[in-house]
């Protein structure tokens, strides 16, 4: 369900998932499961709000939000859809025909941003060497260009209906969501007498010309060495991809991390004056410590006082992640954390888990 103020139903028969995948039993709407999506990244964006500055990449929550909007829109061909309902096999990659919306709101990212969005768009579910074997360039003479065809899938009515969601409902969406002063900000979006027979007339090559600029950026991330380009490409697909995954999922809203001092001395039944030294030193220490301590000296509660002080002086803690050297202590430790916390906010993670 879509919970904002501006709902495009004008394109509730345009569907992005079949009732046996859809919430509840139902088809799902395109509309719907891009507000899902885009409700989830809203989550990962409040978690690490000042990521983007710490990997070099500013504009990153702008980069995603408009890459997360229009990430499905191929879905809309009518192949896709008829699958959907029961149909045959539609044998193409709805992601690849997404790209011809790109040029929609491109004017609101800089060239270097559009090829990270039409990166983030286009690699969702697959990787560069699939999509390039997929979507090779087409002939000089463009006979064997099977783009035109998925073009030719979508109508005039839903190609104004897709702009209409953009236009009318993206403002709405941005702030239902709680993103605005976040640095994501509006693009100025082609009028609609060129926005529609952009994607009619030259939908075909508009896509090449991103799966070109898709091939570059690949080639250029091969070869550097810039730390902020590859960690900040990592982070733009690992970001749509998640929020993707965790919307198909229909998962919930992320917890945050809510820990306090009080909140871990409840749960070992203890308080202050119990405390052994080095533990009261960790619990009043902002930023990295390093402890060492015998066996049931109590370094584990020394730790998660450590962590709470941390959150209360208001450093960036979105996750507590407690690493150890055994599958046995790991074991161990995620119950010990699950009896404090609740085994709903405690993880765990290894080869067996």
């Amino acid at each position: 369900m879509v919970k904002s103020s501006q709902c495009p139903n004008w394109l509730d028969d345009v569907w992005a998932k079949s009732a046996g995948k859809g919430e509840g039993g139902e088809p799902e709407t395109l509309a719907q499961h891009t507000w899902y999506v885009l409700s989830r990244l809203s989550d990962f964006i409040r978690l690490r709000p000042n990521l983007p500055d710490e990997i070099g990449v500013s504009r990153l929550w702008h980069i995603l939000f408009w890459a997360a909007f229009l990430h499905d829109y191929g879905k809309a061909a009518r192949g896709f859809q008829e699958v959907l309902r029961g149909g045959e096999k539609w044998p193409h990659r709805h992601e690849v025909l997404s790209l011809a919306f790109l040029d929609w709101l491109a004017a609101g990212l800089t060239p270097d941003e559009q090829a990270w969005a039409a990166a983030a768009m286009v690699s969702h579910h697959k990787e560069a060497s699939q999509i390039q074997k997929l979507y090779p360039p087409p002939d000089d003479d463009g006979s064997d260009d099977q783009l035109a065809l998925r073009i030719a899938e979508l109508d005039e009515q839903t190609l104004l209906g897709l702009w209409r969601w953009l236009v009318e409902c993206s403002a709405a969406w941005l702030e239902d969501l709680g993103l605005v002063g976040l640095g994501i900000e509006l693009c100025p979006i082609l009028p609609k007498e060129q926005a529609i027979p952009l994607v009619r007339e030259e939908g075909a090559k508009r896509i090449h010309h991103w799966l070109k600029i898709y091939r570059s950026f690949i080639r250029k991330l091969d070869k550097s060495k810039d730390k902020s380009l590859i960690i900040g490409t990592l982070t733009l697909r690992g970001y749509l991809i998640n929020s993707d995954h965790s919307a198909s999922a229909h998962a919930g809203r992320l917890p945050e991390m809510k820990l306090t001092s009080n909140a871990i001395l409840d749960s070992r039944q203890l308080n202050l004056e119990q405390l052994f030294e080095h533990q009261k030193q960790a619990a009043m220490t902002n930023g990295s410590v390093l402890l060492t301590a015998p066996t049931g000296s109590g370094k584990t509660e020394a730790a998660l006082l450590w962590a709470a002080r941390q959150v209360m002086e208001g450093n960036q803690t979105p996750r507590l992640f407690y690493t150890l050297p055994y599958q046995a202590s790991m074991n161990a430790m995620k119950l010990r954390l699950s009896d404090a916390f609740g085994p709903a906010n405690v993880g765990l993670q290894h080869g067996r888990a």
